[in-house]
């Protein structure tokens, strides 16, 4: 009877034993049959906006208080494009070439950048001058506005000006083939308000067309 007892007691161990390794497998193939943390997270691209590129692209981007700013073209009968302008076909009072950026977005959120004298400089051209802006003016030092047409009475309008500054880098400037490429950065006031937005990270890429 001892002899049964303790064979019984060895069966019941070996039993656990290989129903402990069978769990111990389990789990490692359980394990191992998962993702690993990397794939299980969602692939941000971490700059939403058209490349920097001196191709004629034709494209434009920035962010405004950090939220990616990209235009689609205007609403309305017939619409605008996207991104219009680049060098001016005229000369203003007989110096270089002058540069003016439009953009258009179907919310009604545009931008305008005009750089006096560029010509087929590159380098930087600082944002740093009050001024109504183009066509307003006509010549006007270098600025960059940011504004919405809300009513025939009321245009909401983001400027820089000589506290609120900024920076453009022309990157191409070839006045042969009417592209201009560069990047920018600037904050701009509301004066009606005085509301400062902060524009960063832009770029552009034009062609005349």
């Amino acid at each position: 009877m001892l002899y049964k007892t303790q064979t019984c007691k060895e069966s019941r161990v070996a039993l656990l034993e290989r129903r402990t390794w069978g769990w111990r497998l389990l789990a490692y193939a359980l394990l191992f049959s998962l993702p690993s943390c990397k794939s299980c997270k969602k692939e941000v691209n971490p700059d939403p906006l058209p490349p920097e590129t001196q191709t004629s692209a034709n494209t434009f981007g920035c962010l405004i208080d950090g939220k990616p700013y990209i235009p689609d073209g205007s609403g309305g009968f017939g619409g605008a494009k996207p991104v219009t302008g680049g060098y001016l076909t005229n000369y203003c009072n007989g110096r270089e070439l002058q540069v003016w950026i439009r953009t258009y977005r179907k919310d009604g959120w545009d931008f305008s950048i005009y750089l006096e004298n560029v010509g087929n400089k590159t380098g930087k051209y600082p944002l740093k001058y009050t001024t109504p802006g183009a066509p307003t003016v006509v010549c006007p030092p270098n600025h960059a506005i940011f504004y919405k047409y809300i009513s025939p009475s009321e245009t909401a309008v983001y400027a820089t000006d000589s506290e609120y500054t900024g920076e453009v880098t022309i990157t191409r400037a070839d006045t042969v083939n009417k592209i201009v490429s560069g990047t920018f950065f600037f904050k701009a006031r509301r004066p009606a308000t005085g509301e400062i937005i902060e524009i960063t990270n832009g770029r552009f890429d034009v062609q005349n067309q």
